[in-house]
């Protein structure tokens, strides 16, 4: 059982880091617990500075985003919530 839980946690692992777009995960309190080096390149961080020291809310800037941008959250208490659309900048 234990070899089954860390082969499945390499898989994901290997999906998130090399899924071709940036892929960020986030904690309940919006601290990024996981980001891929796709995400690290879009906000000019590394993935030192992002996994378990930055939250979300720190590179958001609700005013510069030129268009709104459609998302979908999944809660994990919750499951799949329905999308929304907010309004996105990155703050650097």
């Amino acid at each position: 059982m234990e070899d089954a839980l860390r082969l499945s946690e390499q898989r994901y692992r290997a999906v998130f880091d090399n899924t071709g777009t940036g892929a960020v995960l986030s904690e309940q309190d919006t601290t990024l617990s996981m980001a891929n080096q796709g995400f690290a390149d879009l906000v000019g961080y590394t993935r030192g500075d992002i996994e378990g020291r930055m939250k979300w809310t720190e590179l958001i800037d609700p005013q510069a985003a030129p268009k709104p941008i459609e998302c979908g959250l999944i809660d994990v208490a919750q499951g799949l919530r329905e999308g929304g659309e907010v309004r996105l900048g990155i703050v650097r």
